[in-house]
């Protein structure tokens, strides 16, 4: 093979680690059927489907490159000597492995309900309790990304103009917007500290605050997608702020021992206690965080495997 076409090969990797992934993802799967039983099984679950994620992505963007290039969809690389075609539109084999790992884990995440035993009325109707809440919004989170990652395909087969491009996000945004004003989600935002003498700690910004949301969603999509050509630039923003927002959940879970961390360097001559089970890490002790956390925890971890793995072939 001449050096041309040496230079755009896929990044090799070792047959071995690729393998290696599958028994570690199986034992994360399988550990919560087994007792003892871990205090967070379907943590455990989702780490698993995370390392299916990362594995099916690493295999299948070099092997579905070639697909890409007979269906025309592949450009040039403009910094670079040779003008070999370059598949693209890779972002849609990571797209469908990141929603088809959140589908697949639907059961896994509400296996608590599923095995509550079932209670009965005054009236013998058999009642079983399921978080539905918590289902929609699950679900409306996956409406979303399957709207956004078919618009994104589109923007890539008929090279959408940027002015029309702009209101895609909004569009994606709706059907979790929808649950939250459903479900009556708060609307208040936090005021920073220098403006609290003039505005209180709390804002109520009321239908505004569904207009910032949308708008919010906006800028953060296309102030990634902007850098899209830049070898290596999108998906590792995508990357950072995954990291980032478990690194923030890992702190609200309930951790079997506690910890300290000082926080003098940031201006603070306090210490933040982390940890124990009873204390549940920044949560403290409220279900509810830690519910929400695990539940952002669950959407994050494929998140970061689909972007590791692209990484690997894009950088």
């Amino acid at each position: 093979m001449s050096n041309v076409n040496a230079a755009i090969r896929p990044r090799p990797l070792p047959p071995v680690f690729l393998l290696g992934l599958l028994p570690v993802a199986a034992w994360f799967i399988v550990r919560p059927l087994l007792d003892p039983v871990p205090p967070l099984p379907a943590l455990y679950t989702s780490v698993g489907f995370s390392i299916f994620a990362l594995g099916a992505t690493l295999y299948l963007v070099p092997a579905l490159g070639p697909t890409f290039i007979k269906a025309r969809l592949f450009g040039k690389d403009l910094l670079k000597t040779y003008a070999d075609p370059i598949p693209e539109s890779m972002g849609l084999v990571c797209a469908s492995i990141y929603i088809l790992s959140l589908i697949l884990f639907i059961p896994f995440a509400f296996s608590d309900a599923l095995l509550t035993k079932s209670t009965k009325t005054p009236e013998g109707i058999t009642v079983t309790e399921f978080p539905h809440q918590q289902l929609a919004v699950y679900l409306s989170s996956l409406l979303s990304l399957l709207i956004s990652a078919m618009l994104g395909f589109l923007d890539d087969v008929f090279d959408i103009r940027w002015r029309h491009k702009l209101p895609i996000p909004i569009i994606a945004s709706i059907p979790l917007l929808m649950v939250y004003f459903a479900e009556r989600g708060n609307t208040n935002v936090v005021v920073p500290l220098p403006l609290r003498f003039l505005f209180g700690t709390l804002i109520n910004l009321g239908p505004l605050y569904y207009v910032y949301m949308s708008l919010l969603s906006t800028f953060a999509t296309n102030s990634i997608n902007i850098l899209a050509g830049i070898n290596g630039s999108e998906v590792s923003q995508a990357l950072i702020i995954a990291i980032s927002v478990i690194l923030n959940d890992l702190l609200y879970l309930p951790w079997p021992v506690d910890f300290r961390v000082p926080v003098h360097l940031l201006g603070s001559k306090s210490e933040v206690e982390f940890g124990g089970v009873w204390s549940a890490g920044m949560a403290y002790g409220s279900k509810e965080l830690v519910e929400r956390h695990l539940f952002s925890l669950y959407f994050m971890l494929p998140l970061l495997a689909v972007c590791a793995g692209f990484m690997y072939h894009n950088w």
